[in-house]
């Protein structure tokens, strides 16, 4: 059933970029399903003299997150204190534990999780017990990372089976009208970020379980992405599009994070596209050709959120480890990238301080949230990828 799913509105996405007003088809390059670069140099990205060992930092804002979002096997959304999280923020706080590699912590968060579960549907409330608080196909996708990640990192079958469970249903929130995955559960808005993470989730999924629906969905969705939500005019992605053809044209940083590390594993597992110039492409783009000044940029640095930044720092690392360049303009491009996650993560340090980072206690500002901290953790985790200092 979610084969036929996919073959039909495969099909679909190829029309319905026509019929969203505003929306221009990609150009492709030669045939080769790569987006036309309009710059063939790049310009070098300088970092700082590195300050200090990236593993070290990361282990202590790791530690940081249990230690003071962590109490009574659950997670508070503040420091020590506060509610019951949304599900979003225990899944990014899973996420941050998974890459800390701790089989404990990972059990302890994956129970928590789980209390997020609708056993009606198999999907995940955004509310702890609460399918009234409304399902949604990103926070979704997000849970679903953390389950595959854990059962990977802990070799744990349990976890893989409920990854499983949850891509099913996240495969069955295609919108029926204008194709791509529904933002929110039996909802009229088709977001690009939904849309995305679905595709990462299913690729991630497949890395493991070689199950080709999982491959053939997740080209799905960034196809879809592509054709539908491409602005032409920068090379990003669009917010999303609306089943009455109303498209939200803000963009934010996550969408091209999240599609650069869907992109290069594309690349090692199908033929099918030019994956590989498809994600040279995005992130020459992302970062201006080296210039540091694209839709997302502020006085020369990356100005979303931490809850959304942080995504495009994990693109970047998977861009830089997870392909190779194969140009003179890709090498120096590869340089750029891997400089430019350096030169930011070292931003976020000198900005913060011992009391956000390494000293005992509550976080200060923003980073008194589960989901501001946790996200942190993650930024700082996506450059032990990359340097060994920074």
């Amino acid at each position: 059933m979610v084969q036929k799913l996919i073959c039909l509105f495969t099909a679909l996405s190829f029309c319905s970029a026509a019929a969203i007003s505003g929306i221009h088809s990609i150009a492709w390059q030669n045939g080769n399903d790569a987006p036309l670069s309009s710059q063939s140099t790049i310009q070098s990205v300088e970092t700082k003299p590195p300050v200090v060992d990236a593993k070290d930092v990361f282990q202590n804002v790791s530690d940081k997150l249990w230690d003071e979002f962590w109490s009574n096997s659950s997670w508070k959304d503040s420091c020590k204190s506060g509610g019951s999280p949304v599900v979003w923020q225990v899944a990014v706080a899973g996420e941050a534990i998974d890459f800390g590699g701790d089989d404990d912590k990972i059990s302890e968060a994956v129970d928590f999780l789980k209390t997020y579960r609708d056993s009606a549907s198999g999907g995940y409330s955004a509310g702890q017990g609460s399918p009234e608080s409304g399902i949604y196909t990103d926070d979704d996708a997000q849970v679903q990372w953390v389950l595959t990640l854990a059962g990977k990192v802990s070799d744990s079958d349990e976890y893989l089976d409920d990854a499983q469970d949850l891509m099913e249903f996240i495969m069955k929130q295609i919108n029926p009208t204008m194709g791509g995955i529904t933002w929110s559960v039996n909802g009229s808005y088709i977001a690009s970020i939904s849309t995305l993470e679905a595709g990462l989730a299913a690729i991630k999924l497949y890395e493991l379980e070689e199950n080709y629906d999982y491959l053939n969905f997740s080209k799905y969705c960034i196809e879809w992405t592509y054709q539908n939500l491409y602005d032409s005019g920068n090379g990003l992605f669009y917010d999303g599009v609306s089943t009455d053809g109303e498209v939200n044209k803000g963009e934010l940083s996550y969408t091209a994070g999240v599609a650069l590390s869907t992109l290069v594993r594309l690349e090692k597992h199908d033929s099918s596209k030019d994956w590989h110039s498809m994600a040279v492409d995005l992130a020459a783009r992302t970062i201006g050709y080296g210039n540091l000044n694209s839709e997302f940029y502020s006085e020369g640095y990356i100005s979303n959120q931490i809850e959304y930044s942080h995504l495009l720092f994990l693109g970047f690392a998977d861009f830089v480890k997870r392909s190779s360049p194969k140009t003179s303009f890709e090498s120096s491009l590869f340089t750029a990238v891997k400089n430019e996650l350096v030169r930011e993560i070292r931003h976020l340090y000198d900005q913060l301080g011992s009391s956000t980072i390494s000293i005992s206690g509550c976080p200060q500002g923003e980073y008194d949230s589960l989901l501001s901290y946790a996200s942190l953790v993650q930024s700082f985790y996506s450059v032990t990828e990359v340097a060994s200092r920074f």
